[in-house]
């Protein structure tokens, strides 16, 4: 085999496996609930992932008991990372520093609803 063919097999090898990764976090339409344990133990985080052509299109966070006059990091992770998980269509984004508990309940009700969607996603 030529050095040619060779570098076309491997390239059609590795499009071949990003085709997979493609449907990987393909969701099932429709708004799901998500519940996740941030900072206050007693009241979960609790929101709506909203599926669009199996893809995240939104993330409201509907109620929290996280101390926000007290850690103004909490308010910074429930305002930013629900857009930023929707832009990269995965619960797994990076968290607010100062506000590391708060961003994990972020990421388990949202890892929560999208396993109602149909697609599993690892816990924070």
């Amino acid at each position: 085999m030529t050095a040619r063919r060779k570098i076309a097999a491997l390239l059609l090898a590795l499009a071949t496996s990003l085709c997979g990764c493609a449907e990987k976090n393909a969701y099932k339409d429709g708004t799901y609930e998500g519940r996740g344990k941030g900072y206050n133990e007693k009241e979960p985080i609790v929101l709506h992932v909203v599926i669009e052509g199996g893809r995240i299109s939104d993330i409201a966070v509907i109620s929290h008991g996280e101390s926000t006059e007290q850690v103004p990091q909490a308010e910074s992770a429930l305002e930013k990372l629900p857009g930023a998980m929707a832009r990269k269509n995965t619960a797994m984004v990076d968290g607010i520093a100062g506000a590391t508990e708060t961003s994990a309940g972020l990421r388990a009700a949202v890892a929560d609803a999208l396993q109602k969607a149909g697609q599993s996603e690892p816990p924070a």
